[in-house]
């Protein structure tokens, strides 16, 4: 006998599994096509390579586009990245856009892949050793067949799964075999903020001594160290002193630059017969300021100094440090502006050491004798590097240093202006001098 409630049930049943089944139907062709859209080459690069390396709290975020790039975003990246010029001045001297699709040997970003020129800049990833050969190879191959934003190319190596540029843990140094060593003990970075502080103490010695190589060991995110004596007679308070950019009488105490440092490992080393005084029963400060673009996690910075020491009778010669610097600066809204001043020399002097510091907006740092001729340039703001002069560059009192830095604002709807936080601006020069008798 016929049931046609036994029926309906039935029927009901299998409209409700029809429909669950054509849902199913339905949402496996949007997976799909989600996975097909995230199968492209382009999008296996950016997730796997770049997103994971370079946009968290490196230099290519939104808060800090280095270069004038940012690789936060996929879209935006790839706009930055293909075609586009590059904002470093050796690679636009050469020709060379950030990538040539097509030709990985015209692309600025294969050579800071490899192996860099130059003034090309650092090794990206920054921060330790470069990218898996296969990586590397990958993204060759992406270039060499045009840098295609969609499709897939096709006898890649396989990229299947996040390649995290494994940054070296920070490991402490070893003391000097000769001389000895000082620490700026560890201070907190709060995500997504910044910090300076100063650190005074007495540094391990009884007596004075000569010194011909420092070495400043500090964990990435460190903006700057500077190493400062203390002149006078003004006992500064002990423990962590926080800077900020509206105070900046630094406790009303006198100081004199010793050294300084923009990067994680920074060796400066004097030539042959010259050194630095660095004086027992007196306070050093150590200034150390950190930028934390992680928005998750803290950061905690710290510095090691090692100090080399060497007999008097080895550095027959003492060098002074010198710093200089312009305060006139002001870059408007959208425009480049170059900035000059010159330092004459109050005596006769044997030049040995010149070092330049900018913020993110610098592009290029010169200075120049007083007759035009160059000495000195780089267009790496991050690490601008110390030059040697060996042998010294004599000059004349009267003489000096005219010095060039310029800046682009190209993201602040205000003037940028001379300050001391990472988003304001400088020029200065610092290096080593010894006096002429």
């Amino acid at each position: 006998m016929f049931n046609q409630k036994h029926f309906a049930a039935r029927s009901s049943l299998f409209s409700i599994l029809l429909s669950l089944f054509s849902i199913l139907l339905f949402m496996f062709g949007i997976a799909n096509a989600h996975r097909t859209e995230e199968a492209s080459t382009y999008h296996i690069i950016y997730e796997y390579v770049i997103q994971t390396n370079c946009t968290s709290s490196s230099c290519h975020s939104t808060a800090k586009p280095s270069g004038g790039l940012n690789l936060e975003n996929e879209d935006v990246a790839y706009e930055g990245l293909v075609g586009a010029d590059s904002e470093n001045f050796l690679a636009e001297e050469q020709g060379l856009k950030r990538i040539e699709p097509y030709y990985p040997e015209s692309s600025l970003l294969m050579f800071k892949l490899t192996r860099p020129m130059d003034g090309h800049g650092d090794l990206m990833p920054r921060g330790g050793k470069p990218l898996p050969r296969e990586t590397v190879d990958a993204i060759r191959r992406w270039v060499v067949a045009g840098a295609p934003k969609k499709g897939t190319i096709k006898d890649m190596p396989a990229l299947d799964a996040p390649i995290k540029f494994a940054r070296e843990a920070f490991e402490p140094p070893s003391p000097p075999e000769r001389g000895f060593q000082a620490y700026l003990p560890p201070f907190e970075i709060l995500p997504g903020g910044e910090r300076e502080i100063l650190y005074a103490m007495k540094l391990p010695i009884t007596e004075d001594v000569l010194v011909n190589r420092i070495d400043i060991i500090q964990p990435t995110g460190s903006h700057h160290f500077l190493l400062y004596r203390i002149l006078g007679d003004k006992t500064p308070e002990s423990g962590h002193r926080e800077l900020v950019a509206q105070d900046r009488g630094h406790d009303g105490i006198d100081r004199e630059l010793v050294a300084g440092a923009q990067t994680m490992n920074t060796t400066l080393e004097y030539p042959e017969g010259i050194g630095i005084k660095i004086y027992a029963d007196t306070y050093y400060d150590f200034n150390s300021h950190y930028i934390n673009l992680n928005q998750k996690e803290a950061l905690h910075g710290e510095v090691y100094v090692n100090f080399h020491t060497v007999d008097a009778s080895w550095a027959k010669r003492i060098a002074h440090p010198f710093l200089i610097s312009n305060g006139d600066i002001n870059v408007p809204p959208g425009e480049r502006v170059e900035t000059t001043d010159t330092w004459i020399v109050p005596q006769d002097i044997e030049l040995v050491v010149l070092a330049s510091h900018m913020h993110r907006h610098g592009e290029r740092f010169v200075v120049a004798r007083l007759d035009g001729k160059p000495i000195y340039q780089t267009d790496d703001w991050e690490d601008p590097g110390y030059k040697m002069f060996n042998p010294p560059l004599l000059f004349k009192r009267g003489d000096g240093l005219r010095y060039t830095a310029t800046h682009y604002n190209g993201d602040k709807p205000y003037p940028i202006r001379f300050g001391y936080t990472s988003e304001d601006e400088m020029s200065i020069i610092f290096g080593y001098a010894v006096p002429v008798k």
